[in-house]
């Protein structure tokens, strides 16, 4: 009975990471936000070399990801 993974479009998985992302700013949890935001990064494709990236332009980058789709 194993089932195979439906083939998900990226844009709706961005709606659980948001919506998860919102929870952790709200809860002061900059450690689940800064996961969450390499989660959005690996989504919409959008994977920098470790080390290239400061955290203020990744975040700045996701929220543009999310702001671009509408969220």
């Amino acid at each position: 009975m194993d089932r195979q993974p439906e083939t998900t479009d990226p844009a709706a998985l961005l709606v659980p990471a948001r919506d998860l992302r919102t929870a952790a700013v709200i809860a002061g949890r900059a450690d689940v936000v800064a996961k969450v935001d390499e989660v959005i990064l690996l989504i919409a494709g959008r994977v920098e070399p470790a080390g290239t990236e400061r955290d203020g332009d990744k975040a700045n980058t996701v929220v543009r990801i999310l702001d671009g789709l509408g969220f």
